[in-house]
């Protein structure tokens, strides 16, 4: 759509010289998460690991109770795609929002991955800070 000599812009502005073309907002946000600096990168895929983990079949059921004898908001976490570009803002804001709900869980099923996220704890809240606003 974008092409410099062929595509529906550079057709638009032959016809409308005024005419401005800016990159679709969402396709932006999909390239800033590709190039996160080392420490956030590596935060998004505790986020993801930890999310993963809790989301399959037998963990699923066992964390619905666990965030429902905890009176938590939610009783389930998002999971992250690829494939859709806003699922890492909406992942990233029910995880936090979840957050010492996950802690506790994972302290029987992954030790590891909990000090990671507690180490990891201001880079999360800044990423999740960081794509509600792009969100």
């Amino acid at each position: 759509m974008v092409g410099r000599y062929r595509g529906l812009i550079s057709h638009l502005e032959r016809i409308i010289p005024q005419v401005t073309a800016i990159q679709c907002v969402i396709h932006r946000q999909h390239l800033a998460a590709k190039n996160l600096s080392g420490k956030l990168h590596q935060s998004l895929q505790f986020v993801i690991n930890a999310d993963n983990e809790i989301s399959n079949a037998l963990n699923s059921r066992l964390f619905a109770k666990f965030c429902d004898e905890n009176d938590e908001e939610f009783q389930q976490l998002l999971l992250h795609t690829e494939v859709r570009w806003l699922s890492k803002g909406a992942c990233l804001a029910r995880f936090y929002s979840v957050f010492e709900s996950v802690l506790e869980f994972l302290e029987s099923k992954d030790p590891d991955l909990r000090e990671n996220l507690i180490n990891l704890k201001a880079e999360i809240a800044y990423l999740t800070d960081l794509f509600k606003k792009k969100n």
